[in-house]
């Protein structure tokens, strides 16, 4: 089953996905390398390479900040520029992510050629693999963080709700003051006006019903639906009273429809 961490699609970019599938990890190879750790050798390693890193490049802490700085920038161009020209859409935070890993990756390389345990040629050839390693996950997940956003889904599973009658609204206009099992709110043409507690109980139900999971909170979630100008924020609260039958009020979240792709 797969599963993205239930944030923002701006917080989902920032995530490097790898997609495993069965028979995807040799356990045999992780019996070793798990054994070499008991045995301290990976944390030897780890000491080595601070310890390089103290030397070569902290002496000069000013100047350490500006080669960060100068081979971010190249390196998010890089990226901007290889996913822009392989057509590959891609969320504007992408670029900055696969920046931070290559440059992690660059000074793994200049360790390991310092200590000369790989020439130079060889280090390169193993950042053009990364670059191609890199983009093609981007190519093959690009639209898993957007499809499997906590808004895009809950915009799914709202509709599953009301299509199959398991929940109901009733209409603004015509409003009635008996409430049945299922009830979730009132729409009129152009928006919802739901019941923020119940709605997101009933798609929790939903998706545990169906295996899935959606654990993301009511009020995170009020937010993201704000951030991408789903729900309609009243006096900056994602919240607001509306009046029904002229005397009748009731708290609800204001969802705008042409905005959900119903």
């Amino acid at each position: 089953m797969r599963y993205t961490p239930e944030i923002s699609v701006s917080g989902c970019a920032r995530y490097f996905t790898l997609e495993l599938k069965e028979h995807d990890v040799d356990f045999k190879k992780l019996e070793q390398y798990a054994t070499l750790a008991e045995n301290g050798l990976l944390s030897g390693m780890m000491k080595a390479y601070t310890d390089w890193l103290k030397e070569k490049m902290l002496c000069d802490e000013n100047g350490f900040l500006f080669l960060l700085k100068s081979r971010f920038l190249e390196n998010r161009n890089l990226f901007q520029n290889r996913l822009t020209q392989a057509n590959i859409s891609f969320h504007n935070r992408v670029p900055e992510m696969l920046a931070h890993i290559r440059i992690g990756f660059e000074f793994l390389m200049l360790f390991l050629t310092d200590k000369t345990v790989l020439n130079n040629g060889t280090a390169e050839n193993y950042k053009s693999g990364l670059d191609e390693i890199l983009v093609r996950n981007i190519s093959e997940t690009a639209e898993i963080a957007e499809d499997e956003s906590p808004t895009v889904r809950f915009v799914q599973k709202l509709k599953t709700l009301l299509d199959s009658g398991r929940c109901y609204v009733d209409k603004r206009s015509t409003q009635s003051e008996i409430r049945g099992k299922g009830y979730i709110g009132m729409e009129d043409t152009a928006r919802f006006y739901l019941l923020a507690d119940a709605v997101h109980s009933e798609i929790r139900k939903l998706c545990a019903e169906q295996g899935e999971h959606f654990s993301i909170s009511k009020n995170q979630l009020l937010r993201q639906l704000a951030d991408e100008g789903i729900l309609i924020k009243q006096n900056g609260r994602n919240t607001t009273t509306i009046r029904y039958n002229s005397k009748k009020s009731m708290n609800v979240i204001i969802l705008d429809k042409s905005k959900m792709n119903l």
